[in-house]
């Protein structure tokens, strides 16, 4: 599994079109909603799905998809933040833009800036708050604009209700994109796995069952001298 290719256009087709029952991540109405405007055409889109869901940045969602099917100009805060933003059009999107930008506006040590990333992540927004002065104060000593240092730091704390990390988002993405190659190229088997992994969760057998049914495929019926307690 860990050689299959992750430029294969059937599986982006599947997630473009919200086909992604049964996929890790993407099951969710949340998820599906996001994916049908998104429409992730390589590995690198498919991971920043998984971190534009979360509740921070999911507010800047739509300016996401705007700017990434140019809809929208696309903006950096400061040319100096560019570098750290232009994979994600100007929006932040991970905790490691969060860390970047604090070392580079407030020249805040790599692991003072952790610090701050590890509040967010346990939503201590006490910690965060206390935090703004100094990197405004600090940012402006480095000279960078009092207004932009503050626009800054608030897109900082609407980040901080709740943001992902790059880290986990490449590991699930890698996961998701691996369970919709095989249920691409191996629906049956891939879907007989999945209905003996929900035995007992009514709602998920019957979308499963579905799915098979869309394709034509025929689901013999209980037998009484034949069946057993699993899927066969």
């Amino acid at each position: 599994i860990n050689k299959i290719p992750l430029d294969d256009d059937l599986v982006y087709e599947l997630f473009s079109t919200a086909n992604t029952d049964g996929i890790f991540q993407f099951e969710t109405s949340s998820f599906k909603n996001m994916l049908v405007k998104y429409k992730p055409k390589n590995f690198n889109e498919l991971v920043a799905s998984i971190a534009l869901v979360r509740p921070g940045p999911s507010q800047e969602l739509e300016t996401y998809i705007k700017r990434k099917n140019n809809l929208e100009k696309i903006t950096y805060y400061h040319d100096n933040l560019k570098p750290i933003l232009v994979e994600t059009y100007g929006v932040i999107v991970y905790q490691e833009q969060v860390i970047n930008i604090l070392v580079t506006m407030a020249k805040f040590s790599y692991a003072e800036a952790d610090n701050i990333r590890r509040a967010m992540s346990k939503k201590k927004m006490d910690i965060i708050l206390n935090v703004k002065e100094d990197f405004i104060k600090r940012s402006i000593s480095n000279g960078y604009d009092k207004e932009l240092a503050i626009n800054i730091f608030e897109h900082i704390l609407k980040f901080a209700s709740y943001g992902f990390n790059k880290a986990h988002s490449v590991a699930y993405a890698l996961v998701s994109y691996q369970m919709a190659y095989l249920k691409v190229h191996y629906k049956p088997l891939f879907i007989f796995e999945l209905l003996n992994n929900s035995l007992g969760n009514t709602e998920s057998l019957k979308n499963y069952l579905n799915e098979l049914k869309k394709d034509k495929l025929e689901i013999k019926q209980v037998s009484i001298n034949m069946s057993s307690d699993t899927f066969v």
